[in-house]
């Protein structure tokens, strides 16, 4: 890709709209000092992504025009790229307000820096490419580090696009790794609390009720002269809907049988048996 045409207003020197055509073949700017050279190339660097101190400004209200030659201050400074070639063309615009407040467009729609950087990939005119130098950056280009020329490669061979996705996988993949460890320790954590609230818990029901038995629990048998075949003459405690009442007070239990009543078989004095916990006993002849 190419650059056709960059459009000017209101950035640094250049207090009119200014429009600059690029045609085919090689072109050169050519002025006196202070005729703002420099600040063509601080704007193509500022469109693709460049901060403010990087365009040798101290805070990104310097980029305005502050006014010159009779000239009132500009309340906002605009720079347009159109850029075209290989079947594509790219349009970009970037515009900063005197209260801070900045737009960036991608082909006439709202953008971010971050989406303009992956659109530039593989051209050279991204914000660390290596098709804008600027003024006294040829010997830092020459003097750069391996990680700057590795990069350079990588932007010259198109390969830009490949190694910021893995870059950027490996980012979120080392996020998600430690979201993960810290939502293992909050379980792990309520966990615990879980178990030490049930202990609570079960010593609460205890110290309410000392004599209940617990949820589950075999019934308790305690020994007595009724007792009918238990081991250590047992029989069973009363339980239950009805404990103490009836027959288990000594009262008869009647079955009918038409019309008349009998003693059923919980006569008067009768326990209730315990549950058979196997089978009965064998009685030898």
């Amino acid at each position: 890709m190419k650059i056709e045409r960059l459009i000017l207003q209101g950035f640094k020197s250049f207090g009119e709209r200014t429009s600059l055509e690029f045609g085919p073949g090689i072109y050169g700017i050519v002025g006196p000092n202070g005729s703002g050279k420099s600040n063509l190339v601080e704007a193509l660097r500022w469109v693709v992504g460049a901060r403010a101190r990087e365009l040798r400004g101290e805070e990104a209200l310097s980029l305005l025009f502050h006014g010159a030659d009779g000239r009132a201050p500009l309340g906002f400074a605009e720079v347009g790229l159109e850029l075209g070639g290989n079947g594509r063309r790219v349009n970009l615009s970037r515009r900063l307000e005197r209260d801070g407040s900045s737009d960036v467009r991608l082909n006439g729609s709202r953008s971010t820096l971050r989406q303009v950087e992956q659109a530039l990939m593989g051209t050279g005119l991204s914000r660390t490419g290596y098709a804008i130098v600027g003024q006294g950056e040829v010997g830092q280009i020459l003097q750069a580090g391996p990680e700057v020329l590795l990069s350079y490669l990588e932007e010259a061979a198109g390969l830009r696009a490949v190694t910021q996705a893995s870059k950027t996988a490996h980012e979120r993949l080392e996020s998600a790794t430690l979201e993960l460890q810290t939502r293992a320790q909050e379980l792990a954590e309520r966990k615990a609390s879980v178990a030490e609230k049930a202990q609570q818990a079960e010593a609460a029901q205890k110290a309410a009720y000392p004599g209940r038995p617990q949820p589950g629990a075999a019934p308790q048998c305690a020994g007595g002269p009724h007792s009918r075949g238990r081991p250590g003459g047992q029989s069973c405690a009363a339980e239950g809907p009805g404990a103490g009442t009836g027959a288990h007070r000594g009262q008869p239990a009647f079955a009918r049988t038409g019309d008349r009543e009998k003693p059923g078989p919980g006569g008067p004095g009768s326990r209730p048996e315990c549950p058979q916990r196997g089978p009965p006993a064998s009685r030898s002849p």
